[in-house]
C-alpha cells in the first residue's frame, strides 16, 4: 500500500473480503490469506478511529468544549 486508506475505505474492502470469505468456493489457502489480510485491515481501521477521537479531542480543547462520550 503507498498510499494509508481511510477508515471507510477499509470496511468497504472488509466487507467485500467478508463477502468473499462466505463462498464456499473459496480454497481454504484463499480464505488464510483474505483472513490475513483482513486482520490488518482492521488494525488500520482502529488506528484511523484513534486518530478521529484524537482530532475531536483536540478541537474540544481547542474550543474549551467538554468532552463526551458516544
Amino acid at each position: 500500500m503507498n498510499t494509508e486508506k481511510t477508515y471507510n475505505q477499509l470496511i468497504e474492502e472488509i466487507k467485500i473480503d467478508l463477502n468473499k470469505l462466505s463462498n464456499s468456493e473459496i480454497n481454504m489457502d484463499e480464505a488464510i490469506l483474505l483472513f490475513e489480510t483482513n486482520l490488518q485491515k482492521i488494525n488500520a481501521a482502529k488506528k484511523a478511529l484513534e486518530e478521529y477521537k484524537g482530532k475531536v479531542q483536540k478541537v474540544l480543547e481547542d474550543h474549551q468544549i467538554e468532552e463526551f462520550e458516544i
